[in-house]
């Protein structure tokens, strides 16, 4: 209850923020930025937060806080990969891929507290929003905590031919599963869940659809995983290993 009502006060000042934000100014927005506490590493948190672009393909060049000790981008997708939110489109820092790890004093960031943190843009842009310390998580992503079920799903990408910088669509072939949209509550059930994408380690969404567009890109190197989890946001597993598949490409200038 206490984690609900928490996300429900960083939904409230997003909004606030949001509507008291001077207008026109970026195409680049921020949303749920929400901080949770590493287990056994006081004063670490893994910080999440959505980036909303209603402009051209914006390219992450730093993050930072004021009020932080540390601030610094993980990535264990692509630890050198550029991270690129597509034209039109959204992705999420967030604990399943690239993320935010940050070391304060906890005993100024308490749960319920809020800090400022600025995303920085290789245009100059510069957009800052508040995180909340909301607590503990528990979402469980890692393969340890996969789920593996008979017969096991399977997964395939169907790209065009030359996917180019405009964008382009992107197909989910699936055996041995179902697209379902659960409440956050939901319980597992074999072979019925949602499909995760990452761009370059950049988490672009949840996917309850074998179909989905990947917004416009500035050219660079690309990799894209997609990920096959459970109603509970478990990933699938067969022999060990994530029921996913990767699709490397390049966008030439």
């Amino acid at each position: 209850m206490k984690r609900i009502v928490a996300l429900v006060i960083v939904a409230l000042f997003t909004a606030i923020a949001f509507w008291f934000a001077p207008k026109g100014q970026s195409a680049i927005t921020l949303s749920n930025a929400t901080a949770a506490p590493i287990d056994g590493q006081p004063g670490m948190y893994m910080v999440s937060v959505t980036i909303n672009n209603d402009g051209p393909a914006a390219i992450l060049a730093a993050v930072t806080s004021a009020e932080a000790d540390m601030v610094t981008v993980m990535n264990p997708d692509a630890p050198t990969a550029t991270l690129v939110v597509p034209a039109g489109g959204s992705g999420s820092l967030a604990m399943d891929g690239a993320h935010v790890m940050l070391r304060i004093d906890p005993a100024s960031f308490e749960q319920g507290a809020l800090i400022p943190l600025s995303l920085q843009f290789a245009d100059g842009t510069q957009v800052t929003t508040r995180v909340m310390n909301t607590g503990p998580s528990d979402m469980q992503h890692g393969q340890n905590s996969g789920v593996a079920v008979t017969p096991a799903p399977t997964l395939s990408l169907d790209l065009p031919q030359g996917p180019g910088t405009a964008g382009f669509p992107l197909a989910l072939r699936v055996e041995n599963f179902t697209f379902v949209q659960a409440d956050g509550d939901a319980v597992h059930v074999p072979n019925q869940g949602h499909a995760h994408v990452y761009l370059n380690g950049l988490k672009l969404g949840r996917l309850y659809a074998p179909t989905f567009d990947v917004g416009g890109l500035a050219p660079g190197t690309y990799r894209l995983r997609v990920s096959l989890n459970t109603n509970d946001h478990r990933p699938y597993l067969k022999g060990g290993a994530a029921v996913s598949q990767v699709v490397d490409f390049v966008l030439p200038q």
